[in-house]
């Protein structure tokens, strides 16, 4: 599974683009496969904050890469976290999963090798 940090260190203008071939990427999108998920908890649950991790990721990168701070995106999710919890979005609080939304004996599907950004 891929972590936080994971989602905010991925670079969508891979570094070994010329600037000619660079300038074509366009944008980004996150797709979410919803159908996979049994309820819109678990699509909240899957996709926050990552999503607010790729949003920063796009934002950030283009038209050109810019240095991104991870420890800096956390200090400034504390606010959002306030803005999901009013928004009742059933988020992965970042210190793990709250009870209810554990799934004992539901084995995750890791992705095989290291992260893009290693």
């Amino acid at each position: 599974m891929r972590t936080l940090e994971d989602v905010y260190r991925f670079e969508p203008v891979p570094p070994e683009l010329t600037p000619e071939e660079a300038r074509h990427v366009l944008g980004t999108q996150a797709n979410v496969w919803t159908e996979v998920m049994e309820d819109h908890a678990r699509v909240d649950y899957q996709t926050f904050p990552r999503l607010a991790a790729f949003a920063e990721v796009a934002w950030s990168t283009l038209p050109a890469p810019a240095e991104r701070d991870f420890a800096g995106f956390e200090r400034r999710m504390t606010a959002h976290y306030q803005r999901l919890d009013a928004l009742g979005v059933a988020y992965r609080p970042p210190a793990g999963p709250l009870p209810w939304q554990r799934r004992p004996g539901v084995l995750g599907r890791p992705i095989d090798g290291p992260p893009p950004h290693r």
